[in-house]
């Protein structure tokens, strides 16, 4: 007997192990594509989420009153863009009164407040507490956004 032939492996077992080594490539393969999968629909539920789920039945603000949340992708923004400067919310005050919640583009949502008891607590006493992101002011209709 051969030393050689001692230490090799039989045939059968030979064709194992490559199909084994195969096995593995494949899965590690599989797994990759898995993981890009999986990191695809947890961008897209994200998106859902964030877009429509969001503003339309979990924010804390989807009580406040204001005008519907409009379009999936770009809210009430076509009104704000197609109308002259401060009509659409001047019309959205006057429907739901001093306090109007509006959904933007990709489910921003924006606050308007017109009492002046209400922009003095929250720009003057309680400012700390209520920071600001953006500030529009429009002087001729006297309409302010936060």
């Amino acid at each position: 007997m051969n030393t050689y032939q001692a230490f090799c492996l039989p045939q059968s077992a030979e064709v194992m192990l490559s199909s084994l080594s195969l096995v593995r490539q494949l899965l590690y393969v599989a797994g990759e594509q898995l993981l890009d999968l999986v990191a695809a629909a947890v961008l897209v539920a994200r998106l859902i989420y964030t877009v429509y789920l969001y503003p339309r039945y979990f924010s804390p603000l989807r009580h406040v009153a204001g005008p519907s949340v409009g379009s999936v992708l770009v809210g009430q923004a076509r009104a704000l863009v197609l109308d002259d400067v401060g009509t659409a919310q001047l019309e959205w005050v006057k429907q739901h009164g001093p306090t109007v919640r509006v959904v933007g583009p990709i489910g921003i949502e924006r606050l308007m407040f017109l009492r002046p008891e209400s922009l003095h607590k929250i720009m003057v006493e309680d400012w700390v507490e209520n920071p600001r992101v953006c500030l529009y002011i429009l002087r001729d209709e006297q309409v302010l956004t936060l």
